[in-house]
């Protein structure tokens, strides 16, 4: 099973379309379809923890997002195995993985 902070209420609010770096999550995930490329279905019975809900993960695929560096400049960050699940009220970014490999 996997753990995340409470972000799934089941409604729409404005962090459905912001991307958040997250402390407490054990993974990525995604909320919008549109953002993955190579998605593949998740095994039945794949769940993630939220609060005292489980949330059925629906699948897996590669993001790319944009991101800020530390000059200012653009750059992009490509996240693989992000979970999707649809209802969720904010894409969350897992920090602890990011700082692996090397981003603060």
């Amino acid at each position: 099973m996997i753990f995340l902070e409470s972000y799934y209420t089941g409604q729409l609010y404005l962090l459905k379309l912001l991307t958040i770096l997250d402390l407490g999550t054990t993974l990525y995930i995604f909320n919008n379809l549109s953002c993955f490329y190579n998605f593949r279905k998740a095994l039945r019975h794949k769940y993630a923890i939220t609060g005292s809900l489980e949330v059925p993960i629906l699948g897996y695929s590669d993001v790319t997002i944009q991101v800020t560096k530390p000059d200012k400049s653009k750059g992009i960050l490509r996240l693989k195995d992000v979970a999707f699940y649809t209802d969720f009220n904010t894409n969350l970014v897992l920090f602890r993985l990011l700082q692996k490999r090397g981003f603060y």
